[in-house]
């Protein structure tokens, strides 16, 4: 490992035009599908923004998409157009031939990631505000990667796990029908622990390495689901209430039953990243009651939504 990071900081150097000896990487919290350092210089490390790298590490993700590190320097310039703060691309080792895993560096943004708010409604509305504003900035019309769901919905598994897995079973051929959505430049993965603050305002928005053309109803979705998990069901609703009054747009429910396509098989866990940014009063009990909850009212919504 101790020689992958020489490499690593040297390719680093490099590409920041200074010495292997000037450079500092510093493990940044939080990361859970890749490895992330902040860069500084030497003297840098108590102030002052340095740069962030990040080494793609997970083999089984490198193997369904091994050009990871280019749609994220492709989606760092796209984001720049955007009136929010976005990191800016400075430099990537695509395959790995310099660093040893595929790598990409970018620059460091100021701000923190705030799970526990103060003002809940206030953090929710400018959450809402924010991807309100990624989706109406842009208007791009051809971009290489496209939405893809993470998984198949259109031949879901029961939620065997579940109290409600009769009712799914029920609505679960709904999924087939496979909405269009609001067509717009997505984050992808939208979320709490990918904004950050200043404050109580946003001061950037990081990881964008999922992003593509796709339905921005599916970013919405994904971020519900998040502070359903997170927060509990009411800081979803009024996310979406405060996203739609910003955006605009009407939102069908499918989207949520879409996006908890990844509980078909089991519940979901405490994300391993809310404990690096202050979280510790969840247990795998909470978040799934919350997760039955979330998809109680939203089967209650569809079956709504179907009858007569």
């Amino acid at each position: 490992m101790q020689g992958t990071l020489s490499k690593v900081g040297r390719w680093v150097a490099d590409s920041l035009g200074c010495s292997p000896d000037n450079i500092r990487l510093s493990p940044l919290n939080g990361a859970t599908s890749s490895w992330l350092y902040r860069v500084s210089k030497r003297g840098q490390e108590s102030g002052g923004l340095g740069w962030v790298l990040r080494l793609f590490t997970n083999e089984s993700w490198l193997r369904e998409q091994p050009d990871l590190a280019l749609r994220e320097e492709e989606a760092l310039k796209q984001a720049t157009s955007l009136p929010i703060n976005t990191p800016k691309f400075i430099a990537n080792d695509p395959t790995g031939v310099i660093c040893g895993f595929s790598a990409i560096l970018m620059t460091e943004l100021p701000g923190y990631v705030q799970l526990k708010p103060r003002d809940e409604k206030k953090w929710l509305t400018e959450l809402a505000k924010t991807l309100a504003t990624i989706h109406q900035s842009m208007e791009l019309t051809s971009f290489p990667w496209k939405y893809d769901p993470w998984f198949d919905p259109a031949q879901p598994s029961s939620f065997s796990w579940s109290r409600h897995s009769i009712e799914w079973d029920r609505l679960s051929s709904i999924l087939a029908e496979r909405k269009q959505g609001t067509l717009t430049f997505i984050h992808r993965d939208f979320h709490p622990a990918n904004v950050l603050w200043e404050g109580e305002k946003v001061s950037g928005v990081v990881d964008w390495v999922n992003a593509c053309l796709g339905p921005a109803e599916a970013d919405v979705a994904h971020c519900r689901l998040n502070l359903a998990l997170l927060r509990g069901i009411d800081a979803a609703e009024s996310f979406l209430r405060a996203y739609q009054q910003e955006a605009g747009i009407s939102y069908d429910p499918w989207w949520d039953m879409n996006g908890m396509a990844s509980w078909f098989e089991e519940p979901p866990r405490v994300y391993k990243g809310w404990p690096a940014f202050g979280v510790h009063d969840l247990t795998g009990e909470i978040v799934q009651e919350r997760a039955e909850h979330f998809l109680e009212v939203t089967l209650g919504k569809m079956v709504h939504r179907i009858e007569p």
